[in-house]
């Protein structure tokens, strides 16, 4: 399937409403190929230094959403750059770039919605 048929079918699922952005970003980070760094990495910070930044202290979530996107549109751009120069990528789905840059914006939009 292509990376447009996989976002499409995801947007599709009933519990994609339910799910934080950030989320589902980070669970198809899991599939990805070595080269695309996780926003944590990219951050240099540890996992859960970079999931307190995404929760202010009032409960608000929508900031950090913001941030995720932000993160995650830097990691990707950065993987197509490394891509383009090792094109062999290392191991995992090498799809997940191009599907996180057509499902986020979306998911974004449906979330202020």
């Amino acid at each position: 399937l292509s990376a447009s048929s996989l976002s499409k079918s995801l947007l599709r699922e009933v519990w994609i409403k339910d799910v934080r952005p950030s989320t589902t970003f980070h669970f198809l980070f899991s599939f990805a190929p070595t080269l695309l760094s996780s926003p944590h990495h990219f951050k240099r910070m540890r996992p859960e230094d970079y999931v307190n930044t995404l929760v202010q202290l009032d409960g608000n979530i929508d900031e950090g959403e913001a941030s995720a996107w932000m993160i995650t549109m830097a990691c990707c751009d950065s993987y197509q750059q490394r891509e383009s120069i090792d094109r062999d990528g290392g191991n995992g789905d090498r799809r997940i770039a191009a599907i996180l840059m057509m499902l986020g914006p979306e998911l974004l939009r449906r979330r202020r919605h």
